[in-house]
């Protein structure tokens, strides 16, 4: 998550669904972020991004 943070500093989560049964939850969500910071060893590039 650090690295993630560092990669996309204005990194937003979008919770779209969560399930739940006995004391496990699931949680389904999208993020979007702009990437000015390397990630995965990549240099940034100042794009946005969406994840599904």
């Amino acid at each position: 998550m650090k690295d993630l943070r560092a990669a996309f500093p204005d990194l937003q989560f979008f919770p779209e669904g969560l399930v739940a049964e006995g004391d496990l939850v699931a949680v389904r969500y999208h993020w979007t972020g702009t990437r000015t910071g390397r990630f995965l060893g990549l240099a940034p590039t100042g794009t946005q991004v969406l994840v599904k």
